[in-house]
């Protein structure tokens, strides 16, 4: 979470180029790491799918972050994860096009889930983007 913030504040920044680069660099190894984690304990796997898709999204390649944002959906479905599957929903309905017809199916199912567990700033940061 943490690199992923910091590389979102500083890739406007030239100044900032050098902490960029090692906040990419910790979020890849992460993203490795998690991967390794979840090969033993299967309950990894969507969160390694969830950090993968913004590692993506933050190199700029929209198509590999909605792919595995579509793997972690799935990955927590099958491993009945709702907190995890209300995230990849949320990405999902954020990342989707304005014309995409899931991308509404993600935002409503990421409120249904976020309010099933009490996640109150999870669902109301989805009720922001759904408008």
């Amino acid at each position: 979470e943490v690199s992923m913030k910091l590389v979102e504040r500083t890739s406007d920044d030239a100044r900032l180029r050098e902490e960029r680069n090692s906040a990419i660099n910790n979020l890849r190894q992460t993203c490795k790491d998690l991967h390794r984690f979840s090969r033993v304990f299967p309950v990894g796997a969507p969160a390694a799918y969830y950090y993968l898709g913004h590692f993506h999204r933050l190199n700029g390649n929209r198509q590999k972050a909605i792919a595995a944002w579509q793997r972690s959906y799935h990955q927590a479905e099958h491993l009945g994860m709702p907190y995890e599957l209300a995230l990849a929903s949320l990405e999902l309905g954020k990342h989707l096009s304005q014309g995409d017809l899931n991308r509404d199916k993600h935002l409503s199912k990421s409120i249904e889930e976020f309010s099933k567990i009490g996640a109150q700033f999870d669902l109301q940061c989805a009720k922001e983007i759904r408008g």
